[in-house]
């Protein structure tokens, strides 16, 4: 499901459009909702995937060092008692303490994903 991005418009309110390939290494291709409801491209690197239940992806912002972040997508459960996606953030970087308040904002945009 997570890695089946020709489904994503069928589920997926904030990204609606994902293409690309779910291997490690390759550069995938987002349009994301943004806050006009706009859609605005965003090109993660994906670092490891285990499909249909798990996707990690990367990306910085200006160089590596100043600020990196990987986020972690896992779905768990099923059957009677439903799926429910697990999202984790890990950013680094020389920036993250002073953009940490915009970063955190934007993060949360990731609630609407499913």
């Amino acid at each position: 499901m997570l890695t089946d991005f020709d489904a994503y418009p069928q589920w997926n309110h904030l990204v609606p459009f994902a293409s690309g390939a779910t291997v490690p290494g390759a550069r995938v291709l987002f349009r994301i909702r943004g806050p006009g409801r706009r859609l605005r491209p965003f090109r993660p690197t994906v670092v490891s995937v285990d499909p249909p239940r798990e996707l990690a992806l990367e990306a910085s912002l200006g160089h590596h060092l100043l600020v990196h972040m990987v986020h972690y997508f896992t779905l768990v459960g099923g059957g009677a008692s439903g799926l429910s996606l697990r999202q984790r953030w890990v950013a680094t970087g020389l920036l993250v303490p002073v953009l940490w308040p915009l970063l955190r904002l934007a993060m949360a945009r990731f609630r609407e994903f499913g």
